[in-house]
């Protein structure tokens, strides 16, 4: 009869794992942020706020006119400006897309050495860029495109809402796709081979043909 392991709580392991876990959400957080700060900068925009985390204040202090802060949460972080959205499009398409271009900077430069830790920047900062409704940087440049060339608020709703769905559900459906590309091309392979033996057997039938009359 198997005995039941006993489940012991390890204080060291469970430290270093949320250390880990912090570092990885700041080498995720940091340079995104900055990346929009700095284009935020470039086109002439007052900071607001940069801010690690979400939720109640824990602390902050002040830069200039901007206020730096840490908040409870620690599960992303946001740079916000002064009528950001007011920016022509071209400008605000750079400014939301730089975050996660930052990302994919990030992990190119870290993949030699931390793979894994690059592999999660990475899908990060793609992920980022979709339209994913609605906390996406995605999101919001769709928003912003749609707004500039008139389209009804509910109706954006509408084309966000939908436009999450089919995203959601390629990812989860991506390895029945995989699937079934592998199914189409092994039933192409097999039917070129098909095709072949078929040649094959009506040459042979017309050697067959080709000697009984020689015969």
């Amino acid at each position: 009869m198997k005995r039941k392991r006993k489940f012991k709580f390890n204080l060291k392991k469970f430290l270093i794992g949320c250390v880990k876990l912090l570092g990885l959400i700041m080498l995720l957080v940091i340079p995104h942020e900055l990346g929009h700060a700095f284009f935020m900068q470039v086109f002439g925009l007052q900071i607001k706020e940069l801010s690690l985390g979400f939720g109640k204040l824990l602390a902050q202090t002040n830069i200039g006119d901007t206020l730096l802060s840490l908040r409870a949460i620690p599960l992303g972080g946001y740079a916000e400006a002064v009528s950001e959205f007011d920016l022509p499009l071209l400008q605000f398409l750079i400014m939301v897309s730089a975050g996660g271009a930052i990302n994919l900077i990030t992990a190119s430069l870290l993949k030699t050495r931390w793979k894994n830790t690059a592999d999660i920047i990475r899908f990060n900062g793609w992920a980022n860029l979709l339209p994913i409704f609605p906390m996406t940087d995605g999101s919001v440049m769709l928003r912003k495109i749609l707004l500039t060339i008139g389209v009804n608020k509910g109706i954006i709703v509408m084309i966000m809402a939908l436009t999450s769905g089919i995203i959601v559900a390629v990812y989860l459906f991506r390895d029945t796709f995989k699937q079934y590309k592998r199914y189409r091309e092994e039933s192409k392979r097999l039917d070129r081979k098909i095709e072949q033996l078929n040649k094959e057997i009506q040459e042979y039938n017309a050697k067959i043909k080709e000697r009984e009359k020689n015969g």
